[in-house]
């Protein structure tokens, strides 16, 4: 099986997945959504609805503020697509799966 890689994919080879340049872009004291979206435009919004979803950060509703939720070292998407790069496929099928819903590979 060979696969190859998108448009997008290549962004994220170049700057990280959109959930880890919001991760990367969240100080200490956190952020706001407004200040957040302003940054990163687009890439804010989908990285910031996987961020989520992966419990990478937090929205305080007290603060009004987005929060690091978990030390976060290693972009995974990042890392599957350099692999895919190379020329490795992942043997997971779940993680093909993922990368072809966000229109990383085909």
């Amino acid at each position: 099986m060979t696969l190859e890689l998108t448009q997008d994919a290549y962004f994220c080879l170049q700057h990280g997945s959109p959930e880890y340049q919001v991760y990367q872009c969240i100080p200490d004291e956190g952020i706001s959504y407004n200040k957040l979206i302003n940054k990163l435009g687009i890439v804010g919004k989908t990285g910031y609805k996987y961020g989520l979803m992966y419990e990478w950060f937090k929205f305080d509703k007290l603060s009004y503020k987005i929060l690091k939720n978990k030390e976060i070292t290693c972009d995974e998407i990042g890392q599957y697509l350099k692999d895919i790069r190379d020329g490795f496929v992942p043997g997971d099928k779940k993680v093909i799966k993922l990368l072809k819903e966000r229109n990383y590979i085909y």
